[in-house]
């Protein structure tokens, strides 16, 4: 039996902490090995974020940043701290300035996919076999399977902020809450997206009913130095994430592949912390200094890949890798477009930081693009198109989970719009990006490989 097999009879979360742990420490090729030597299981993802030492300068603070938030959420209940389960749509900048510890379903299910062998499947399975429909998102069923089993803390509450935009993830979250009687507060969010209107100003209404509903459970009133300091921290993090999503513009693209999974990661369960903050500099004077240098992630850009929903986690992080090795750049995917066009962080007083956060929250990948018709302003199709422009994509790719009903019910006008207006071929997988057992990774390699030989190229 193997490391991770060991660590998998015991907790998830104990055990994602204990490789965090571990991976915190690899500065070297040196380290490197000595950590594959105990942990041989994780060759794929452990090379990819830590042999390039550039990538590295990232990854040791993006890991310790994972190490705090496992810690966190393994050490909540004996420092008298509550858990609020959330989804990835729903920042949890707000929870920090509480002391309330978030646990991000997705990431729980994301870490699993990537690290276990296996990924999250026994999760998934677990689900089934306490009546979650298999057409249930498996991003969710990943992280609420391992909760529900037993593999990690319970959590105290339940916070929705899928309303419209995830209509599976809204009905898991409220499964949760019935079966382990957990309060329960749900962000609605109105039928489309507006900057300055009417669903702008509802929207802010329901964040207020959310700190209402956090003041009722935890019996504390919201902190304004408290709630500034955290705000502080998101208003650093937007301006290094601003300024990437410019630098990618650049051809050759400097970003690689791998930062994308790294960016959203911070966004699910670290912002408004200054080890979210110490990353992403690490990650903007990296991609910055590939920028300058003329330095591209590719000795030769072949292809500019627009992903217009997700990647694939299912492969130890060798998917953005194995993209870059065939001369694929992808210079885009939903979950690392954080939309700071359309919103500013204002530190004024109570008022301006809370309506600012949730315009963060209005604006999250998913909550913005997909909960209206795609092809209304600032849907979908509005952004597909403002991306495929700005960073001068060769192509279009739809990965995604065939759970995802929201997106599967316009994805084929979506990429047919973009074909017929911007004259790029586009490519739609039936695939699982948590669930490899939908479509095996050899032949989504294949497809890749196909399209972009015998269509793009």
């Amino acid at each position: 039996m193997g490391a991770i097999e060991d660590l998998l009879g015991a907790r998830y979360d104990l055990s994602l902490w204990t490789t965090m742990d571990l991976a915190s420490n690899i500065t070297s090729d040196e380290t490197l090995e000595g950590v594959l030597e105990v942990l041989p299981e994780l060759h794929s993802v452990l090379e990819t974020m830590f042999s390039e030492p550039q990538i590295r300068k990232v990854s040791v603070p993006f890991v310790k940043m994972l190490k705090r938030y496992w810690r966190d959420i393994l050490d909540a209940h004996n420092e008298g701290k509550k858990i609020a389960w959330i989804n990835f749509n729903f920042p949890p900048a707000l929870l920090h300035a509480m002391d309330i510890v978030p646990f991000t379903a997705e990431s729980l299910a994301m870490f699993q996919t990537i690290i276990y062998p296996g990924g999250c499947a026994r999760a998934i399975d677990y689900c089934t076999e306490i009546g979650l429909p298999e057409t249930m998102c498996t991003a969710q069923r990943g992280g609420v399977g391992a909760m529900l089993g037993g593999y990690t803390e319970k959590p105290d509450m339940v916070l929705n902020a899928a309303s419209g935009s995830c209509d599976t993830n809204s009905a898991n979250f409220a499964f949760v809450s019935e079966y382990l009687h957990l309060p329960f507060c749900n962000l609605d969010a109105p039928p489309y997206y507006d900057d300055d209107g009417p669903m702008r100003d509802y929207y802010r209404a329901e964040f207020r009913k959310l700190v209402s509903f956090l003041e009722e459970q935890t019996g504390n009133k919201l902190d304004e130095d408290k709630l500034r300091a955290v705000c502080e921290e998101v208003k650093k993090q937007d301006e290094y994430i601003a300024e990437l999503y410019d630098l990618r513009r650049a051809i050759p693209n400097p970003f690689p592949g791998i930062f994308h999974l790294i960016l959203f990661s911070e966004r699910f369960v670290g912002t408004g912390t200054p080890e979210a903050t110490e990353m992403l500099k690490a990650m903007y004077e990296v991609t910055r200094e590939r920028y300058k240098s003329g330095q591209g992630v590719l000795p030769e850009e072949k292809v500019r890949l627009y992903l217009c929903y997700l990647g694939h986690y299912t492969t130890g992080g060798e998917f953005w890798t194995w993209l870059e090795n065939n001369g694929i750049s992808p210079i885009m995917e939903m979950l690392s477009m954080f939309n700071h066009q359309h919103y500013r962080m204002d530190c004024s007083n109570m008022d301006t930081m809370l309506d600012s956060l949730a315009d963060q929250s209005s604006n999250t990948p998913m909550t913005k693009q997909i909960r209206g018709p795609y092809d209304y302003q600032g849907q979908w199709l509005d952004d597909a198109v403002t991306l495929v422009n700005d960073y001068k994509a060769d192509c279009a790719i739809y990965l995604g989970t065939m759970g995802c009903k929201n997106t599967w019910g316009c994805v084929k006008v979506l990429m047919r719009r973009i074909e017929e207006d911007l004259g790029i071929p586009t490519l739609i997988i039936q695939s699982d990006a948590w669930d490899d057992r939908v479509t095996p990774w050899p032949v989504i390699k294949d497809q890749i490989e196909e399209f972009v030989n015998t269509v793009v190229l």
